[in-house]
This record gives C-alpha cells, sequence and structure tokens, in this order.
C-alpha cells in the first residue's frame, strides 16, 4: 500500500512538473496537476490524474486511520476509483476561479463537499 501511494504520488508529481526535458513551475494562473486533470481525452494526462486522485485519498486514510488527522472526508467503501476522479474533476471544471490553489487541496475540497463525513 505504501509503495503504490509513493508511486501515485511520485508519477503525479513528476508528470505534473517535467515539460521538454526540464523541470518547470506551474504557470502563475493554473496549477499543472489541475491543468492535466481538466483534459481527459489525453491518455497518459487521464492516467496521471488518476493517480494524482488516488494519492490524495490513500494518503488521507492512511493518517485518518493512524490517528495523525482528523478525516476531512469520509468515501464509502463501495465508491469506486474512477468515481472519484469524476467528483475531482467536476470540482475542478465548476471552481475553475481556485485553479492556481494546489492541487491536493481542490482534492481535499472536493472530496469534503461530496463525501461529507456524518456526526455520530
Amino acid at each position: 500500500m505504501k509503495n503504490l501511494i509513493t508511486s501515485g504520488l511520485a508519477a503525479a508529481m513528476l508528470l505534473a512538473n517535467v515539460s521538454h526535458g526540464g523541470v518547470q513551475k506551474a504557470p502563475p494562473d493554473m496549477n499543472r496537476m489541475v491543468k492535466l486533470c481538466l483534459v481527459v481525452q489525453e491518455e497518459l494526462a487521464d492516467a496521471a490524474c488518476r493517480a494524482f486522485v488516488s494519492g490524495v485519498v490513500e494518503t488521507s486514510r492512511l493518517y485518518t486511520t493512524t490517528g495523525q488527522m482528523t478525516a476531512a472526508f469520509c468515501i464509502p467503501a463501495d465508491v469506486a476509483p474512477a468515481d472519484t476522479v469524476a467528483v475531482y474533476r467536476d470540482y475542478l471544471g465548476k471552481n475553475l476561479a481556485l485553479k492556481h490553489f494546489p492541487a491536493a487541496a481542490l482534492a481535499v475540497s472536493a472530496f469534503k463537499e461530496a463525501y461529507p463525513c456524518t456526526q455520530q
């Protein structure tokens, strides 16, 4: 599990920051990972987005399960990974004004909105 998370995050970060053989910063008006996740038809961008979203979800689960943080969102066990990617993409599309914020923060906001934790 740890290797999967690490690999997913590493791939997402690499794809988000490498362009034309050199490392570049994201343009000031758009986070590079957000841009990749908004592009649905490109296979490489789609894979990077899926890996990124999976990394955010699994990292959150890890920290929540080990008691290192309180759950910000509660994705039901029957929700497929493809559904979380769709939720993230939908959130990005509806909140383009936030595109310059960190991609992980936007993912947490999307999941918090779509999968709130209920008080028990």
